[in-house]
Parts: C-alpha cells; structure tokens; sequence
C-alpha cells in the first residue's frame, strides 16, 4: 500500500537515564488514555475528527520518567486508511524538560494504532532541549512505542 509522505511529522521525545539525563537515540512510551472526538455520526469517520491519547514515557526498567500527550486531527483518507495530522508534547518529572513534535501519517481505519514506521519532527522544546531541532521514527510492538531520535 502507497503510504503518505507529504508531510514529515510532529513532536516527541529524548530518552533519559536516570531522569533527566542525557538525550538517547531510543525512548519508550505507553499510551495510558485515549478518546476520540467524533463530529459526525457515531462510528462514522469524517475530516476534522479528534484522537486525544495521553501516557507515559518509560526508562529502560519500565519506570515512569515523565508523560505525553498528543492530538491528532484527521486531516483525508488514502485509500482504507486515515491521513492524520499529529502534535505530541512530551514532558519530564521533577524537571523543566520538554520536547514538542508535529507530523502527518496514515493509519489504519478507527483509531487504531501504527502499524508501521512513523515519523516526526522536533520543533522545540524547553529546559535541556530549549531550541532543539530533528527527527523521530516510532514503531508499535502491540505494548510500547519504540521512539529513535535524531536531534541537532
């Protein structure tokens, strides 16, 4: 199936040991809630509809270190699959840490996960990432996010 490259994505995170730490090229996070904003009929998917998903972000132990949230608007349709627009805004406990990503990517139909790559790019963030630019790819492995990052 064609995926949708016309626009690289959103927001997300640097992994850190220990808390804080330093960036890491992998990072894990586990959506803990998500809700979807139909503004149609129920079940029935139209442009502009909202996935709101919040969770944590994982150490390597499995440890909380801090927490996410994305929106994602539906923006077309490919095909069977949904065209969404993505913002992810990651923050780290006990710090000033933050990073923000934005992307577009396709999706399996009714707000399912990924079921391939998806990437991003860094925006921003604040604390230890104040400026920051890059990239993000992330996996599903039916559990965690798998996140590798590339920042400048």
């Amino acid at each position: 199936m064609k995926r949708f490259s016309a626009a690289v994505a959103v927001t997300l995170l640097a992994a850190v040991v220990g808390g804080c730490g330093a960036s890491s090229p992998e990072i894990t996070t586990q959506d803990v809630e998500r809700s979807v904003v139909n503004f149609g009929k129920k079940k029935e998917r139209k442009l502009g509809d909202l996935i709101v998903t919040n969770g944590y972000i994982l150490d390597g132990a499995q440890q909380l270190v801090g927490r996410f949230d994305m929106t994602e608007t539906l923006t077309g349709f490919a095909n069977e699959r949904e065209v969404r627009t993505k913002q992810v805004q990651m923050s780290w406990a006990d710090s000033a840490d933050s990073l923000v990503l934005i992307g577009t990517h396709e999706h399996p139909p009714d707000a399912a996960p990924i079921d391939d790559v998806a990437e991003f790019v860094v925006v921003g963030g604040t604390g230890r990432y104040d400026g920051v630019r890059g990239k993000a790819e992330v996996q599903f492995d039916g559990q965690y996010y798998r996140w590798k990052l590339s920042l400048l």
